[in-house]
């Protein structure tokens, strides 16, 4: 817990001679976070100087988990002076250690500690001192053990302390019900804390009182147990007691698995660690996998299970107390080998150990790419020095933060027996530490140097930046303490070959092959195995991490993977990656424009289906055309004369169909031709006309029939004509039961294209009218001449009659002048001519017609228009005048 808390000796009145401070101490501090500081003051008249720190390092932090003297030598600026020595802890709450523990505190001033003579031995120091471990080593120098004088030890500590019964302290008076417990009291709002006895549970602390009504929260924590918090008041001079009765957390249990995440299989003899307390006892799975872990406090955990051909794998469960949790742990499998990085020659012409136990020699390592640190092989020098020596020793590893600087990993040292002189592999799997930035190993020394194994330089490395000797956590390079050259501390690191991964599928692929073509990466050279739906379709060794493997299908739809195998051991597999076979290429159907459409319009409208179980794309003309519902449509420009459309489906693997429409544009008229009726005809009522004529095939012919002088049809309606032959046009229509004259056919045709054209029949139609009547009879209208011009007189009537016609002045018809004839020009039509006389002057001459038909009936008409004759010149007219019969 915080903490805050010191031990002061009484005032010491030290010789005139250099002195030592000797001490016997164990620790067990969080490392960098609680710190062990020793320090001395020295009085100034009335006063006392500021508290100065006077430990190697400045503090004590970290593991220091064996009993070992320290000496320290006094600044000759004490000697003969009066002191104070404190050794003072600082603490946070985070983290619960055991502390700092003393056993015995000396001044020696015997002048006999850290002495050094010459030896022909390789070299090494101890020396207790402001930089104790700080050590470079000399070829003229040698270790020599310093003395302890026990008999002045034991005549200090019996001046000093009394003997306490011992039934008095096996027989503690009991402070409340329960057991006692190890914990940690804390003033809450000073953050002041202290231990409790553990053989009784009582503690004691000084604190300042209180001001008027202010009181002090107390929290007291031990590791098992619920905190508690209790208000005091403490006036001044005043001593409160209070008692805490913690109550225990419930235990629960942790039962599980550790297995293959991809597989299932089991990772046998896996190693669990709870990561949030590392108090509790690591578990080994069976053969099975299987892991139990008993008596752990309730609450939420993390678990790193760590197993031999696995990366380490972490989760996270919830204890609760009374009660078994079953959980399984997934490891992804790791297949990797090995390199040894290392920075010396391997022979070593020097050596260094360090003082006090706790401490040791490190090297920075960088690894080539992420990697598992495997192990240590590390070169301890032989059994001549230091005498007598040792070969147990701790093997530590450290992370790097961001800026490279080092960080304690939350392992215990791995102690391991070594044999000096020689090169030893120490196995450092069991740490699990993986990583791709800079780490390091380090030595930590069990015992003190001289009981210790001296780690060998060799003084010719180029990375002598590289070799620490460390303190706590307080990490100097050698070479600022006179060492040449590094030390010989080699990595094994365990490179993973990482999963294959296909690089030239997708993630779902489609052919229309029997077999694919398979590349990808791996990121170390192996024997890639490809799997096609679980079974092996084949194996290829990579070269340049690269592979390349040509493969059979095995089905319409199979699921490729590829794994990389090293010595017999696969890793997973690589992400899958679908290839679907398909060799039926799309159906394809053209709705519109029919393949010969003929048409006069511009824009054309290309519609239609397309199906497929793996579709991909359709074009028109090399163009992608949108397909929706399995239906497309697109409006195509078209240009005069013949349009080509290549209509193309295309599926996923690369089958297509494809069909061609052919589209011509036609925008000239068509012609009507041989139009019947070509002559008047007469029908009676109900009678039966023939239309009929000639145009370009595969039209459409209809016609009317007109009034004349009028839009309006006599039928309302037009009527349909049957193409009876390639190009003619027949249609036929009934009389009405009518008198009407001169109704006219107007034959509509529409070509293929949908042009238009209409004519109109030569030969007007009677119906209920004499054939042998005179019709259309002209002039119709007024006509006015000039001497010498021509009159075109006609008209219409039964066929193979005779005609003549007369001008008559109005109102003497009866004068019958003579008569002119007339000729039949087509069946039916008869036209005549007169000529105006010269030098005549008329007005209102009337034209009269007879026509005799082949049995000598005649018929008589005049024509509604009035003939009139004008002067020509300046001759003397001579005025046109009717000539009385007989004169």
């Amino acid at each position: 817990g915080n903490s805050n808390c010191w031990i002061e000796s009484p005032e010491i009145q030290l010789p005139e001679e250099n002195c030592f401070l000797a001490i016997g101490q164990w620790y067990e501090l969080e490392n960098r976070y609680d710190k062990g500081y020793i320090q001395i003051a020295q009085q100034d008249g009335e006063n006392w100087s500021e508290w100065a720190d006077i430990a190697p390092g400045d503090y004590l932090t970290g593991d220091g988990k064996a009993w070992a003297d320290l000496e320290i030598p006094l600044d000759s600026s004490y000697a003969g002076k009066t002191v104070k020595v404190r050794f003072l802890l600082t603490s946070d709450s985070s983290v619960s250690k055991a502390g700092w523990y003393l056993d015995y505190v000396l001044i020696d001033a015997s002048g006999e500690a850290g002495k050094a003579a010459k030896t022909d031995k390789p070299k090494g120091k101890i020396r207790a001192g402001l930089n104790a471990d700080s050590i470079s080593a000399k070829k003229e120098s040698e270790v020599k053990p310093f003395q302890l004088d026990l008999k002045a030890m034991q005549k200090t500590k019996a001046d000093k302390y009394k003997t306490i019964p011992d039934q008095k302290v096996s027989s503690p008076s009991s402070v409340t019900a329960g057991l006692p417990v190890d914990a940690s009291v804390t003033v809450l709002e000073t953050g002041r804390s202290v231990k409790t006895n553990p053989a009784d549970g009582r503690f004691q602390m000084k604190h300042a009182a209180g001001k008027g009504n202010e009181s002090w929260t107390l929290k007291a924590e031990a590791y098992g147990f619920y905190p508690a918090e209790t208000k005091i008041h403490l006036n001044e001079n005043q001593t409160v007691k209070t008692n805490f009765v913690l109550e225990a957390i419930p235990k629960g249990t942790i039962t599980g698995r550790v297995v293959d995440r991809y597989s299932g299989d089991p990772a046998a003899n896996a190693t669990v660690r709870v990561l949030e307390d590392p108090r509790v006892p690591v578990a080994t799975a069976d053969e099975n996998g299987e892991f139990t872990i008993p008596d752990i406090y309730e609450g939420e955990y993390t678990l790193k299970a760590v197993a031999d051909g696995f990366e380490p794998g972490e989760i996270h469960v919830a204890v609760v107390g009374k009660e078994t949790v079953e959980t399984e742990i997934p490891l992804k499998r790791f297949i990797g080998y090995e390199e040894e990085i290392a920075y010396d020659d391997g022979t070593g012409e020097n050596a260094l150990v360090l003082n006090a136990a706790g401490n040791g020699l490190a090297i920075r390592v960088t690894p080539a790419q992420f990697g598992l640190v495997k192990g240590a092989n590390i070169f301890f020098w032989g059994n001549d020095w230091p005498t007598p020596g040792g070969s147990k020793i701790g093997i530590t590893l450290y992370d790097s933060d961001a800026d490279g600087n080092p960080v304690k990993l939350d392992v215990q040292p791995k102690i391991v027996d070594v044999v000096r002189g020689e090169w030893n592999n120490i196995d450092l799997s069991e740490f699990g530490f993986s990583t791709d930035r800079d780490f390091f190993i380090a030595t930590c020394q069990t015992d003190v140097g001289t009981l210790s194994p001296g780690t060998g330089i060799d003084e010719s490395s180029p990375y002598a930046e590289r070799s620490y000797l460390y303190s706590g956590d307080t990490f100097t390079p050698i070479k600022e303490e006179d060492v040449t050259g590094g030390l010989m501390i080699r990595a094994r690191m365990e490179y993973s070959v990482g999963t294959p991964e296909i690089s030239n599928l997708e993630d779902t692929s489609y052919t229309n092959e029997d077999s694919v073509v398979v590349e990808g990466t791996v990121t170390a050279d192996s024997k890639v195995n490809i799997y096609g739906n679980g079974a092996r379709i084949g194996e290829v060794n990579s070269e340049g991490k690269k592979f390349h493997k040509e493969v059979v299908l095995p089905e319409d739809e199979t699921l490729i993977t590829a794994t990389a195998e090293l010595s017999g051991k696969e890793t997973e597999p690589s992400a899958g990656k679908t290839v679907i076979k398909d060799k039926i290429a799309p159906e394809l159907m053209v709705i519109s424009p029919k393949d010969g459409l003929v048409t006069k319009d511009r824009v054309v409208d290309v519609t239609g289906t397309v199906s497929d179980d793996h579709f991909g794309k359709l074009e028109i003309n090399d163009e992608a055309v949108e397909v929706t519902n399995g239906a497309f449509h697109a409006e195509k420009i078209v240009q005069q004369g013949e349009n080509l459309f290549h209509i193309r489906a295309y599926d996923l693997a690369g089958n297509q169909t494809e069909s061609t429409v052919r589209v011509v544009v036609k925008k000239d008229a068509p012609v009507i031709t041989d139009l019947e009726p070509s002559e008047d005809m007469y029908l009676p009522g109900g009678g039966e006309l023939t239309v009929s004529f000639h145009s370009e095939p595969g039209g459409q012919g209809r016609f009317r029939i007109l009034i004349p002088g009028s839009a309006a049809t006599q039928s309302n309606r037009s009527l349909a004509m049957e193409e009876v032959e390639a190009g003619y046009y027949v249609g036929k229509w009934t009389a009405p039961d009518a008198r009407i004259s001169g109704l006219v056919v107007e034959a509509e045709f529409m070509d293929v294209a949908g042009n238009t054209v209409t004519a109109e029949a030569a030969g007007k139609i009677q119906v209920g009218v004499d054939e042998n009547a005179i019709r259309d009879l002209k002039p119709s209208e007024d006509v006015t001449l000039k001497g010498g011009e021509q009159l075109t007189v006609s008209f219409r009537s039964g066929k193979g009659g005779s005609a003549s016609f007369r001008m008559v002045f109005p109102g003497l018809s009866a004068l019958k002048p003579a008569a002119s004839n007339m000729r039949e020009v087509t069946p039916g039509y008869y036209e005549g001519a007169w000529t105006a006389p010269q030098n005549t002057k008329a007005n209102g001459l009337m034209v009269e017609v007879t026509y005799t038909d082949a049995d000598g009936k005649k018929a008589t008409a005049t024509a509604p228009g009035r003939i009139h004759v004008v002067e020509s010149g300046k001759e003397k007219l001579n005025p046109l005048k009717p000539k009385k019969p007989g004169k």
